[in-house]
């Protein structure tokens, strides 16, 4: 009677011993499991940064591109003023050069 007691007593130290080990390991995981997930989340955060920064040098981009665009359109009417204004000098020279002639 007493030596069958201590046997099952000795199982049920077993038992829960193996129920420790199990519970032990099951808290590992969920760790292992949630610092996972929190480098998937920084990760997505990084990238959504990196996105947003792309975005602001693409739109920088785009508003240079822009500005030259227009410095190279007011650089072509400035000469074209200029050279209209060239040819109008010209013109007035021969005039009077023509005038004096007579």
């Amino acid at each position: 009677q007493q030596r069958e007691l201590e046997l099952q007593q000795e199982v049920l130290d077993q038992q829960r011993q193996v129920l420790k080990e199990q519970q032990r390991q099951i808290q590992e995981e969920e760790q292992r499991q949630i610092q996972e997930e929190e480098q998937r989340l920084a990760l997505e955060e990084q990238q959504r940064q990196i996105l947003k920064e792309r975005q602001r040098q693409l739109h920088e981009e785009q508003q240079r591109q822009i500005l030259e665009e227009q410095q190279q359109q007011m650089q072509r009417v400035i000469e074209l003023r200029l050279e209209e204004q060239r040819q109008q000098y010209q013109q007035e020279l021969r005039e009077q050069q023509e005038l004096r002639e007579q």
